[in-house]
């Protein structure tokens, strides 16, 4: 994971930036069980279970660089949303 700032929220942490075609770690509070990233502006979403130890490593989207994830854990008024931007690899 490539991270220049780490993007939290309350229930909710990663790398603010990831890399196209790796992975993301996702941290999550102990209530939550899945996580769901949605791509861009298509609403493509994708739903991950979270393991016991709340650490769930997620594979990035195949989308192009510049497009920025939305990755959210939890329902209602207890949804935490956090933007992740990806980015390409360097030649």
């Amino acid at each position: 994971m490539t991270s220049l700032r780490r993007a939290q929220g309350e229930g909710i942490r990663t790398g603010s930036l990831v890399l196209q075609g790796g992975t993301m770690k996702v941290e999550v509070g102990p209530n939550h069980d899945h996580v769901t990233v949605s791509a861009g502006v298509a609403g493509e979403t994708f739903d991950y279970d979270v393991p016991p130890d709340k650490i769930a490593t997620i594979p990035v989207p195949p989308v192009p660089p510049g497009t920025v994830l939305k990755v959210t854990v939890g329902r209602g008024a207890r949804r935490r949303v956090i933007y992740v931007e990806v980015v390409s690899q360097s030649p």
